[in-house]
């Protein structure tokens, strides 16, 4: 399980600090976000199931944390589309 709740628990950090920085007002490059999402999702799909129930609640915080990450981005653009 090491590897794959490696990358599991980077992605929460990375979430988490783009979501900080958006909070704070700073624009974040995001360009692979989706797509890194993405590729880990697959990889835990492709995974074996005893595996994938394992990380099960490392991917249920990531969607909770990209969750927030919407709600910020949201913020950040009302605030800055207001001017």
């Amino acid at each position: 399980m090491g590897d794959l709740q490696e990358q599991i628990e980077n992605m929460i950090l990375l979430v988490e600090g783009a979501d900080r920085k958006v909070r704070e007002g700073v624009i974040v490059d995001m360009n692979s976000l989706e797509s890194d999402v993405a590729a880990l999702c697959a990889r835990v799909t492709q995974s074996d199931p005893v595996l994938a129930r394992a990380v099960q609640p490392l991917m249920a915080d990531l969607i909770t944390r990209l969750d927030q990450l919407v709600v910020s981005l949201d913020d950040f653009k009302t605030q800055h589309t207001k001017r």
